[in-house]
């Protein structure tokens, strides 16, 4: 099953998240909140990372591969966007990094062209990772129902 603890907490972490940024609890950004948040975000990355086992990329060049090919389509699809219908390179590039980078670099790519717009970076960064931790664990879930 794709909702193992990790993934459990995952969605617990989200909701939590979310829940919280409507209430006052979100003014607590001025107390340092962001600081802790990240700290809890980036110990969270590590702990995962130390699980993972580096010897096996050298095993799956197919996904590799398939990796690499799925994000010159994103590029493509973007680059064809942008063209035809005349979106300025800001939304583009912005956006890109929200699906690709994540909330960490979406605010610096987004103030290197509009300073002023650094919040809706990360505006697109957050819908993002809501949006696609449930669709990832929902999509995993399906591939595990179609292949037990």
């Amino acid at each position: 099953s794709s909702f193992s603890s990790t993934g459990w907490a995952f969605l617990i972490v989200t909701v939590v998240g979310v829940l919280l940024s409507l209430t006052p609890a979100a003014k607590l950004d001025k107390y340092g909140a962001s600081r802790w948040g990240y700290f809890c975000l980036y110990l969270l990355l590590a702990a995962i990372g130390a699980k993972a086992r580096l010897q096996y990329i050298l095993q799956a060049p197919l996904l590799i591969a398939m990796a690499f090919v799925w994000v010159l389509i994103h590029a493509a699809l973007l680059a064809l966007y942008g063209y035809v219908g005349r979106v300025p390179m800001f939304f583009l590039v912005t956006s890109s990094q929200a699906n690709i980078g994540g909330t960490a670099s979406t605010p610096i790519v987004a103030g290197v062209y509009r300073p002023a717009l650094a919040p809706l970076g990360l505006l697109l960064a957050i819908a993002g990772n809501v949006i696609g931790t449930y669709a990832g664990l929902g999509i995993a879930q399906a591939c595990h129902w179609a292949h037990p």
